[in-house]
């Protein structure tokens, strides 16, 4: 036991005095704790794991791991990123700033982030005609402007008449003029229909068409439901940590709702805490655009420049074809004088 103990120590002392970031208790059982650390006394081990603290009997554990900065953060990217949780990856990336991790470390992350960002980026195939509405539309709900935003993303829908991702926004601003009462509930049944007619399983489709053909309702009763569903959907993505610019514009549609205070200064709250993440989205997503739009003109100007060597040099060749045939020519003027001669 006293050996047993001995080997705690030696490893708790060394997880304080390297520069790990985050140690792990592996339980006999095989069940892992990640957190930190605090210390092992009177036979029991203490790890921080957030704001809890949990104590284990050292004879419940197998061993004590610690991982370096660069281990921890590498590896638990990863898993979030393999689990397609591209929110939560991007917080994990805003709490290493904040901590002052190495800007390698933080570079390599931004680089991961970025490439499953690219492969997953559900408008990669959105027609460029219809994405510049798709767009508009967003920065108007931004603004609050729901009706204007419903607008530009019904003109991006005739552009790009099959795009999911264009149907599910119509259907949710659509679904935000029919709380104010100013849409009739059968459209949001179309909705929903197109929707379901593509994806069977969209969740969100289903629910509205479930309230749009509930028709023993009247339509404040169905409002009222819709109010309670929103928020209570708005509650469940950010306690489960699905922060997303999807769960932002829930949150600008349910204001626009007007409820009562009470959910009105819930959503508030949530609203100014997702804020940082998702502003670190924006501004990677800009600079992704940036890039790309950097690349594209390089290539433009790349072809302009070929395209213009290759005037050049058929140019030069009509000059050269030109005193060839000038000199043959003369050539056979002078042979004629001097026959006649």
């Amino acid at each position: 036991m006293a050996n047993r103990r001995a080997t705690f120590a030696l490893a708790l002392g060394i997880a304080a005095a390297s520069s790990a970031l985050a140690d792990s208790i592996v339980m006999k059982d095989g069940r892992r704790f990640s957190g930190r650390v605090l210390e092992s006394k009177d036979g029991r081990v203490s790890i921080a794991i957030g704001a809890a603290v949990l104590s284990f009997s050292e004879s419940q554990i197998e061993r004590i791991d610690s991982e370096s900065e660069s281990d921890y953060y590498s590896n638990h990217l990863q898993s979030l990123l393999d689990e397609g949780k591209i929110d939560e990856a991007q917080a994990l990336l805003l709490s290493a700033e904040q901590a002052g991790a190495d800007e390698a470390i933080l570079e390599r992350m931004r680089q991961a982030i970025r490439a499953k960002l690219i492969e997953t980026d559900p408008l990669k195939n959105m027609k460029p005609e219809a994405r510049q509405r798709y767009d508009m539309g967003l920065l108007l709900l931004d603004r609050g402007l729901v009706a204007e935003a419903a607008d530009q993303m019904h003109d991006a829908r005739l552009l790009d008449p099959g795009n999911l991702e264009i149907l599910r926004q119509c259907l949710d601003l659509d679904f935000a003029l029919f709380m104010k009462g100013t849409l009739p509930i059968g459209e949001l049944e179309k909705q929903a229909r197109a929707i379901l007619a593509i994806a069977p399983e969209d969740e969100r489709a289903r629910e509205t068409l479930k309230l749009a053909t509930a028709k023993e309702q009247n339509e404040a009763l169905q409002r009222e439901q819709a109010i309670e569903a929103l928020y209570n959907g708005i509650l469940k993505a950010y306690e489960g940590q699905k922060i997303d610019d999807q769960l932002l514009r829930d949150i600008s549609r349910l204001k626009y709702y007007s409820p009562d205070n009470e959910i009105l200064i819930k959503i508030v709250e949530i609203e100014k805490a997702i804020r940082p993440t998702l502003d670190m989205r924006r501004a990677m997503e800009r600079a992704k655009a940036e890039r790309a739009a950097a690349e594209a003109a390089a290539k433009e100007a790349e072809a302009r420049k070929k395209a213009q060597a290759a005037a050049e040099k058929e140019k030069v060749s009509e000059l050269r074809a030109s005193r060839n045939d000038d000199r043959q020519k003369s050539a056979a003027r002078n042979s004629g004088g001097r026959g006649r001669k």
